[in-house]
């Protein structure tokens, strides 16, 4: 009679194991364990992040120095651009979103006041933008010039937990049914930084402050490229906003310095939490994927051949020097020997080569 008590008891606790599996009615005190242990680490391991991302916040005074509405910003975006190349930053992220049409009819020279910037920035630091989604999912577009004149773009979306809290990074959010490259990563792959799916580490790095963009652009129109280099010399850097009540993301703990929230932060500072945590994973192995078809290089890229060896190149070296085994997948290799083995062959040298 006792052994038939056991296996009931026994059979008992598996069954209501299995509902709270199938419910996730433990899911909450999981989460709320998980935000325990962030605010235990923060307050008392002080972990460092190994690098240092900077934001430069649009706030009160910047909305009212630039008077302009931000769809109408386009020489002041291109300005704080030209500021990041003089001042040698390695990426620069925009987390705001960029006009989806052009106003050169109603304003003559506005729309070539950012594209002139955006372009030379190419050789200087790659620019990515930052890409939203409607409520229904769809891809909100960008105006097609923008688009083809920054290095990359990315979505500024982050998957939720049922509590409707930022914890987790991941680029499986389908946005118009396929997955969606995001701000942050797109900014870590500039770097060479493998990208992965992972919760965000709110504990790694002190309190992120940010350098208000109207101190930038004042730093740029007076010619202080020793007050940028200062700032922004080597660093990665998120344009975004740091207003009280626009752009904000429930969190564990805010990243950010200058907020009060404690669990309530600005899209940007959360963005910059992320990237923080991809380039401090330090993997030792990084494939890229090149485009070694031409067709791809003119058409997806739109960019000379030249161009696209170049960056092949590049990339190659730059990870090799920071001692990174490099992988690299020459995307569509037969399609594009058979159309053009001349420059298929020169992809392989360039990845061989230089690394």
């Amino acid at each position: 009679m006792n052994a038939r008590k056991r296996i009931l008891a026994w059979l008992a606790l598996l069954l209501m194991a299995a509902i709270v599996l199938a419910t996730r009615i433990a899911e909450p005190f999981d989460l709320a364990l998980l935000d325990r242990q962030y605010a235990f680490l923060r307050s008392h391991a002080g972990a460092n992040a190994g690098h240092e991302v900077v934001i430069v916040g649009i706030d009160q005074q910047t909305t009212e120095q630039l008077r302009e509405p931000l769809a109408l910003w386009h020489a002041h975006i291109g300005r704080f651009v030209r500021a990041m190349g003089d001042a040698g930053a390695s990426v620069v992220g925009l987390d705001i979103v960029l006009p989806d049409r052009s106003y050169e009819k109603l304003l003559p020279g506005l729309d070539r006041a950012l594209l002139v910037d955006l372009v030379a920035a190419r050789q200087r630091v790659p620019v990515v933008l930052g890409l939203t989604a409607d409520p229904e999912g769809r891809p909100r577009t960008i105006y097609p010039a923008f688009l083809a004149a920054a290095a990359a773009s990315g979505f500024v979306l982050f998957p939720t937990d049922r509590d409707g809290v930022v914890r987790r990074f991941d680029e499986h959010i389908e946005v118009g049914g396929e997955t969606a490259p995001t701000l942050a990563g797109q900014m870590a792959r500039a770097l060479g930084a493998s990208v992965g799916t992972g919760l965000i580490n709110y504990a790694a790095g002190e309190k992120i402050r940010y350098v208000p963009l109207q101190q930038v652009l004042a730093w740029q129109a007076a010619g202080d490229r020793d007050a940028l280099k200062a700032a922004f010399g080597g660093k990665p850097v998120l344009l975004g906003s740091v207003l009280r009540f626009e752009d904000r993301l429930a969190v564990p703990i805010n990243p950010g310095a200058w907020d009060a929230e404690p669990a309530n932060a600005a899209g940007v500072a959360v963005h910059a939490q992320a990237l923080r945590n991809l380039l401090d994973a330090r993997t030792a192995a990084v494939c890229i994927v090149a485009k070694s078809w031409d067709y791809q290089v003119t058409e997806a890229l739109q960019t000379t051949l030249d161009e696209g060896v170049a960056m092949i190149a590049d990339s190659v070296r730059f990870l090799h020097g920071e001692g990174r085994r490099v992988l690299v997948d020459l995307e569509h290799f037969f399609d594009g020997y058979k159309r053009n083995p001349e420059f298929s062959l020169r992809a392989i040298e360039a990845a061989v080569v230089n690394g």
